[in-house]
């Protein structure tokens, strides 16, 4: 909605850049340009949200009502006479919108090219930074407000009038982020807008979403985990209440439903001469798909390309894009997504092994083709396999029979002494943070081979296209690419972008493409507006779920845990200390997002820790450290990005340290290279500008009531529940799960005193150790009970020997709970299973991360029929 105007406006909205016309034109062309001719600039603008909130919001569980403060602009009283006189609002206008543009250093509102007032200098300060960003604004004024000013507002009685306006920010996708950083930095929080007169798609990049998505939120709901967005609470909110389009989980619910193609496959035997383990049903039918997506030239139903006829010649049409080729242009390769623990590995181990032969022939080819190049990549016969960790290599060559498959792994500090086996042998197997590592290398060992297949165990590790290691791994050269995940769509639909763009299905490996034709249209109101992502998801995906199995269903068993009297006591005065700290740092504008998640950190803390608890846990441990870090993922190396799960001296692939004294956290190949120690030791990243994660204490201790002598202080409730627990099943495998070592340490302290054998698996210990303490649980004579932290336990491990998974505490990501139940309801698993989670009465546990998890689920998994499980977990 817009003024009425005496005559048309050449423009609805004035950018800050010079864009305008010139954009709306190229707009309107867009539909008749080639597809390969799309450029980020003729993407649709997205309306990121609304500057309504300058000061700092905090959590609602620490706060009471939050304060609004609105943008001010301020007119010349003849300015605004000349305004008010020439321009009303029609008769169902409930706003009016005005043009924002930049003047020298400041920002000025106009009509139809007329300015008539300036924004407040505190917005106009922030607002600079936008300028070249191809952002625009527009400011939007309540008609009660309108009125308001214009009934009470006599000529002459004073000399400037001042507005309360609403600024809708908006611009491309692909500078959405970092708008959305600038504008956070600047501690502006983009709010729903109240006002959308032009009906753009939103978006709000400070806010967790998975696009296509509008989640119906619970009202008690917070959101922690994607810290520091305050102002999320509130926003996700207000977009769950607005309907969206025919119900758009639904729609995905349905795609994902009917990728298991169990009415087109068949079922392919292996090679029983090399693969000595028998194969499911469903693993075979996955080989046929397998077969199919590799052919180059598949069937119909896994194919984007259409045969056309163009002026009496044969072309190939994408049907996502309209792209027309003189040939197929097909990407060998897809997403393998079955459910975790149906044998996803197995399977491709078989595909490997069937295709021996045509491995041959593409190396031998291949190095005939490159005779007297030395530009070419020499062709290697060998599948390359990444995986998170090397342990879960293990399990490969028992599936085979001697010799008949050859395995190499690519990891240790020899490995290029040994780059000729990379040709030498039919599976090369390698870590995520070794194919970092080795683009430091130049040239690197790894990109220097044409692979003939790479494989990607837990795709969803290059889900962030930003980061180095997709990087790394997206430029590795190969002839069959192939995403190995449960999860393809973890957060948003552009980490399943990533995927695509590792895969290189033509056009749509450009990020800005794929956002054109798959994600844009799931925000849109039309009819098929799933359409894209459907045909996509069937061509390249293959999902099936653990309900094929016919598995014994997992018994989930919640455990609500009441405090003691005395540890009520305590957890409530932490409580409103954290909750008035919280307030004192909101009201002076103070360092509030650190204050708030540290606060939620210790009060989930003292739930499992109970009165043997310390306080200001950040500063004791670098354990507690990189677990705070967990919970927000940003557990990743500052300099390279790959994903850190343990703190130890000792080399390993998903280790690092903390640099000290500036707290940088770093992986072990990042080490040498961050740190100078010329005239002292100093941290280089410092010296590059990049700010350390916060761990500065900005919780006063003064008021906080003081344990006394902590030796006599009596275990945690939960622990104690724990041990009752274990000892009504002593003659059962169990696995205990727990974020934090510091109460799994608590723990094992508690079993040993009750005379309980137990193992532990954490990050301190290196492969080899972990592999030994596995093999001793897995035995009948081996101890009944390990503790794992779930960093290292939760992820690749294969533990079907255990019947009974004991979760300490509830996580804001709860498909790292699926994960750690996966580990023993898989293939093999002839028991049932029982999964007993701990969630403490009247906390922040029950009140809080259950509902944050309740939401999490319906996002990313509730399409993958992971309810069976999910379902117990968050109720």
């Amino acid at each position: 909605m817009a003024l009425k105007r005496p005559c048309p406006s050449e423009t609805d909205h004035a950018p800050i850049s010079q864009y305008g016309r010139q954009q709306q034109q190229q707009q309107q062309q867009h539909h008749h340009q080639h597809p390969r001719d799309v450029t980020p600039i003729n993407e649709p603008l997205y309306l990121l949200g609304s500057v309504r909130v300058i000061q700092q919001l905090a959590q609602r569980i620490l706060l009471s009502p939050l304060q609004v403060i609105d943008v001010k602009a301020q007119a010349q009283w003849e300015e605004w006479d000349f305004i008010r006189h020439r321009y009303s609002l029609g008769p169902h206008q409930q706003v009016a919108t005005f043009d924002i543009s930049p003047k020298s250093d400041y920002f000025e509102l106009s009509i139809n090219g007329h300015a008539f007032a300036r924004l407040d200098k505190a917005f106009c300060s922030e607002a600079r930074q936008l300028v070249g960003l191809e952002v625009r604004l527009q400011a939007c004024l309540e008609r009660k407000h309108w009125e308001q000013v214009s009934t009470t507002w006599a000529p002459h009685a004073r000399s400037t009038v001042t507005l309360s306006v609403d600024v809708n920010v908006k611009s491309l996708m692909n500078h959405a982020d970092k708008v959305g950083n600038i504008l956070l930095g600047s501690g502006i929080f983009l709010q729903s807008p109240s006002q959308n007169p032009s009906a753009e798609i939103y978006y709000n990049p400070q806010i967790l979403q998975l696009d296509g998505f509008h989640e119906k939120a619970d009202e008690t709901m917070t959101e922690v985990e994607d810290m520091p967005t305050p102002a999320a609470v509130t926003d996700q909110v207000a977009q769950s209440n607005r309907k969206s389009p025919q119900n758009p989980q639904d729609h995905v619910n349905q795609i994902l439903d009917s990728l298991s193609h169990k009415d087109i496959l068949h079922e392919i035997c292996t090679d029983t001469k090399r693969i000595k383990s028998t194969l499911m049903q469903h693993q075979m039918m996955a080989l046929d798909f397998i077969e199919r997506r590799e052919s180059g030239s598949p069937s119909t139903e896994f194919t984007f390309w259409r045969e056309r006829r163009r002026n009496g010649e044969t072309c190939f049409q994408n049907v996502l894009t309209k792209f027309e080729a003189l040939k197929r242009c097909e990407a060998r390769g897809g997403i393998l997504a079955d459910d975790m623990g149906l044998g996803k590995s197995l399977t491709m181990l078989s595909a490997i092994a069937k295709t021996l032969q045509d491995a041959e022939s593409f190396a031998s080819a291949s190095t005939a083709n490159a005779t007297g190049s030395s530009t070419v990549r020499k062709p290697s016969r060998a599948t390359l396999i990444v995986l998170c960790v090397v342990c879960q290599s293990v399990n490969a060559p028992r599936h085979t029979y001697p010799h008949k498959v050859t395995f190499h792994k690519h990891i240790s500090t020899e490995r290029h002494a040994e780059a000729h086996l990379l040709f030498e042998k039919d599976v090369i197997f390698t870590t995520y943070a070794t194919a970092l590592e080795d683009t430091k290398k130049s040239p690197s060992p790894l990109s220097s081979v044409h692979w003939f297949r790479i494989v990607l165990d837990e795709a969803h590790k290059i889900r962030n296209q930003k980061t180095k290691l997709f990087k790394a791994i997206q430029e590795l050269p190969a002839h069959r690419r192939w995403c190995l995940t449960g999860t393809p769509i973890q957060n948003r639909l552009e980490d399943l972008g990533s995927l695509v763009a590792f895969l290189r299905l033509t056009e749509l490996s450009r990020i800005s493409i794929f956002r054109t034709y798959i994600i844009t249209p799931t925000l849109s109101h039309r009819k098929n507006q799933f359409g894209n992502l459907q045909i996509l998801l069937r061509t390249i995906c293959l999902r099936r779920t653990r309900e094929i199995l016919d598995l014994p269903q997992p018994i989930a068993s919640p455990r609500l845990i009441h405090l003691s009297d005395q540890e009520r006591h305590q957890y409530d005065s932490l409580y409103e200390h954290y909750k008035k700290q919280v307030q004192m740092a909101v009201s002076s504008n103070g360092r509030y997002a650190s204050t708030t998640i540290q606060s939620i950190h210790e009060l989930r803390l003292f739930c499992n820790n109970g009165l043997r608890g310390t306080q200001d846990e950040l500063h004791g441990s670098d354990d507690e450290r990189l677990s705070y870090l967990l919970h927000l993922e940003r557990n990743a190396c500052a300099n390279c990005g790959i994903s850190i799960f343990c703190i130890d001296t000792e080399e390993g692939r998903d280790r690092g340290m903390f640099i000290r004294p500036c707290s940088h956290l770093v992986c072990h190949s990042c080490w040498p290279r961050c740190l100078e120690k010329r005239q002292g030791t100093r941290c280089l990243l410092c010296a590059k500008g990049h700010a350390p994660p916060d761990f500065t204490t900005h919780i006063s201790t003064t008021g906080l009531p003081n344990a006394a002598n902590k030796v006599a202080l009596p275990y945690p409730s939960k622990l104690l529940a724990l041990l009752d627990d274990i000892k009504q099943s002593l003659g059962e495998k169990c696995i205990v799960f727990s974020a934090w070592k510091k109460t799994l340490d608590l723990a094992a302290e508690l079993f040993t005193g009750a005379g309980l054998k137990h193992d532990m698996i954490q990050g301190s210990l290196s492969s080899k150790q972990r592999l030994k303490v596995l093999k001793t649980f897995k035995s009948l004579m081996g101890p009944n009970i390990i503790f794992m932290t779930l960093g290292t336990g939760a992820e690749g491990l294969n533990l079907t020997i255990a019947t009974r998974i004991y979760l300490l505490e509830p996580q804001w990501n709860p498909f790292v709970e699926l994960q750690a139940m996966a580990r023993a309801q898989r293939i093999g698993q002839t028991k049932q299973v029982v999964c007993v989670r701990y969630v403490t009465e009247r906390t922040i546990e029950q009140n809080d991360v259950l509902n944050r998890q309740i939401t999490k689920t319906r996002l990313a998994g509730g399409g993958f029929k992971t309810q069976n499980i999910s379902d117990s977990l968050v109720r």
